[in-house]
């Protein structure tokens, strides 16, 4: 496949993912998805048509199978009957304001799923699943972090891809903040100076102040990550379990390291973590500084 393809897939896989994040919200949020499956879905369709030098000259949604399908016959695009249902459920959303039930979104989400794990196969030679959301990415050193990470994935080191992937959302930061600073001058998502070194150890305080000045540079601390995570706009509940399931990293002169893992990591935890890195780096992609 050509780099171009592969991020216009990438992307459809992208909007897929939204469109399940949405279906997952409570009754009515949950019916924008319906929104976003459709949009995938009819990506997908037009990116296959072009793939496949299919006529791309139709008047509605459901009229790709007929001329994806005269390309690639014997096999046949599949999930029609069921994304014809999708197609009908938007309508009635969009132009009449009629929105599906719960269970409805539940079975679109299903159709949605299949139609996808189905069907790239056919057409890109690839599982759907393997599609990587990583050359979204604009940033040079987290995209190189996250594909060491994913090859650790591939490998079935869990441990060895978190490492990577805790080092690419410090690096993801590091970029975006340099972009953003002016020359010889400090970020504008810098919250106050870095508190490293004022603790009671390096201060050389001791008695009852000890504790104190260690709680309070621990609240500062925790306040200034809080408000910069919020202020890059990403989703702090999702940036605390991404916290909880990461190493530390260290900064150094020399790059950023991150320690080993205190526990055992799970492929599971670095699908997460891997999705939410990518999530921030395409939430950050939104807002150019140099444009």
């Amino acid at each position: 496949m050509q780099g171009v393809e592969v991020k216009r897939l990438a992307f459809i896989r992208h909007l897929y993912k939204v469109g399940v994040e949405q279906s997952n919200q409570p009754e009515p949020l949950n019916t924008t998805s319906l929104l976003s499956f459709h949009d995938a879905t009819e990506l997908f369709l037009h990116l296959a048509a072009e793939r496949l030098n299919a006529d791309k000259t139709t008047q509605g949604f459901m009229d790709y199978w007929d001329k994806i399908n005269q390309k690639i016959h014997p096999d046949q695009i599949t999930q029609k009957d069921s994304m014809d249902r999708l197609n009908k459920a938007r309508v009635q959303l969009k132009h009449h304001g009629t929105s599906p039930s719960k269970l409805d979104m539940e079975a679109f989400r299903a159709t949605v799923t299949n139609f996808f794990q189905e069907n790239t196969p056919k057409v890109f030679g690839m599982d759907f699943d393997s599609v990587s959301l990583v050359d979204l990415v604009a940033y040079d050193g987290a995209k190189s972090k996250l594909r060491s990470a994913q090859h650790m994935m591939q490998s079935g080191d869990a441990n060895g891809s978190i490492r990577y992937i805790a080092e690419s959302f410090r690096l993801l930061i590091r970029e975006y903040e340099q972009q953003t600073r002016p020359e010889f001058g400090k970020s504008p998502f810098s919250f106050g100076p870095e508190l490293t070194f004022e603790t009671s150890f390096f201060m050389g305080v001791e008695g009852k102040m000890k504790g104190f000045v260690d709680k309070v540079n621990e609240s500062i601390s925790s306040m200034q990550t809080a408000i910069k995570i919020i202020s890059f706009g990403f989703d702090y509940r999702k940036y605390s379990k991404f916290q909880a399931l990461t190493p530390t990293v260290l900064v150094t002169m020399d790059g950023v390291h991150a320690t080993e893992p205190s526990g055992q990591a799970t492929l599971e935890d670095c699908r997460f973590c891997l999705d939410y890195v990518i999530e921030c780096a395409i939430k950050l992609q939104d807002f150019d500084y140099n444009r």
